[in-house]
């Protein structure tokens, strides 16, 4: 049977391995960076993964930033060539949500984790500058992480994913002008285009 579809044994099997870890989000995370996540947490970053629109309103230490870390290599890791944009009222916020992504790989128990990780050319995993603070990862996904100093110059980037941190310290016009056109143009743009084009010429 397996023959007659034209696939191996081994792709099956990713297949089923890839179908089965999306589901059990727990176990994915505790097999990348030997955390464990409370059932609370399971449920909210299964949330942010099947919707496309979510709304977190939660108290200070209910640990917001930490379950966003693990949703965003998560998403990467299990939608390949998608890109995470992070931003928040101050740099400090959506840079340690990267930062700790970067943590947890570095560690001894991140082992898995740092294997996903594309890295730079310096040796790093993060990419870190002034302006930004990004991670690749080897499947063509990223997570970046933009400062709201001058909203003028983030014009001209694309996502797939917008995060906002402590949204409501983020100026309305800002989040509407700014950076909802970040979801506009999306990174597989070209390809839909394609897509588009063979629909029309078989119509």
């Amino acid at each position: 049977e397996l023959g007659l579809l034209g696939l191996s044994r081994e792709v099956v099997a990713r297949k089923s391995l890839g179908r089965f870890l999306s589901h059990n989000i727990g176990m994915l995370v505790e097999i990348l960076t030997r955390k464990i996540l409370e059932p609370y947490q399971r449920i909210v970053v299964k949330g942010w993964l099947a919707k496309n629109f979510s709304l977190m309103v939660a108290s200070r230490s209910w640990g917001k930033s930490t379950v966003a870390s693990h949703f965003c290599y998560l998403y990467c890791l299990l939608n390949p060539n998608r890109h995470i944009i992070i931003c928040a009222a101050t740099f400090r916020s959506s840079r340690q949500i990267v930062e700790r992504i970067d943590e947890w790989a570095q560690s001894d128990d991140g082992v898995l984790l740092r294997e996903t990780i594309r890295g730079t050319t310096g040796g790093n995993l993060m990419t870190k500058r002034q302006d930004l603070v990004r991670i690749w990862f080897k499947n063509g996904s990223s997570v970046t992480a933009l400062p709201l100093g001058d909203p003028d110059n983030l014009r001209g980037f694309r996502c797939n994913v917008l995060l906002l941190d402590e949204g409501l310290l983020i100026a309305q016009h800002t989040i509407n002008t700014v950076l909802k056109p970040f979801l506009a143009g999306g990174a597989d743009s070209t390809k839909k285009q394609r897509i588009r084009r063979e629909e029309a010429r078989k119509i």
